[in-house]
């Protein structure tokens, strides 16, 4: 089970009052639905691979789940995506706060009157609710999704290769960035395998023909290539609490 999202963390915007409701209750929400909203933004795949690990275990999976500043090509500009993880807690504020809406005090949130107060209506908990759900399907198409189709390909330079012998080279390039152990690369339009990652240095292949010398050649690869952010993706959310 991936924990990206703790107890701790639905303070501020995304306020959850524990006060009144032990905290286990909403632990069982965060341990019902995280790892089902986690496998519809990421795959199956990816959340087996992090599930196994570790969020932190691979830079770009720690910089799509935690945020990072990074250079966008399309506008040029240094962009800021708040990482999956801030987006996480809108779909779960929204999962508890809907189904707790008639208990009291779920959001912490009163009406006054004068010098005494009423409990906030159900129609003003799930229109906040509601707007926590949007905001946070937003965040994953307006700063997450950017990101991924930033970082769709990667393609370096060769800018020189050393013969290791039977078929095996060390591959320089200037940027090894989203480049781990055991990743697909294309090497001159060939596939390998990647071993001996030194970051922002070099990568071994093995397979090749003996040889050969890559050196201008281009070395491509994708981090996120099955990565299933679509517009689909609401609907597929939604369709959890139907």
């Amino acid at each position: 089970m991936i924990q990206a999202v703790t107890i701790s963390e639905f303070v501020g915007f995304w306020k959850i009052n524990t006060d009144v409701y032990q905290a286990g209750y909403l632990q069982n929400y965060l341990d019902q639905f995280q790892d089902r909203f986690i496998r519809l933004i990421i795959s199956a795949d990816a959340w087996q691979e992090i599930d196994t690990t570790s969020i932190t275990a691979k830079p770009k999976w720690n910089d799509l789940f935690n945020g990072v500043l990074y250079f966008n090509d399309a506008c040029s500009l240094n962009v800021y995506q708040c990482g999956i993880t801030e987006a996480l807690k809108g779909l779960l504020y929204f999962a508890y706060v809907r189904d707790r809406m008639f208990d009291p005090t779920n959001s912490g949130n009163v009406q006054p009157l004068q010098e005494v107060s009423n409990r906030t209506a159900n129609t003003h908990n799930g229109a906040i609710a509601a707007q926590r759900w949007n905001q946070a399907v937003s965040k994953l198409y307006d700063q997450v999704l950017m990101f991924v189709n930033n970082y769709e390909h990667v393609s370096e330079v060769i800018t020189s290769s050393i013969d290791l012998g039977a078929g095996a080279y060390t591959i320089n390039v200037s940027s090894t960035q989203y480049l781990s152990n055991a990743e697909t690369v294309k090497v001159n339009g060939v596939e390998f395998t990647t071993s001996n990652v030194v970051t922002d240095a070099s990568f071994d292949i093995t397979g090749s023909t003996p040889g050969i010398d890559f050196t201008g050649g281009p070395a491509f690869w994708e981090p996120y290539k099955d990565f299933p952010l679509c517009h689909s993706l609401m609907s597929e959310l939604q369709a959890i609490f139907l």
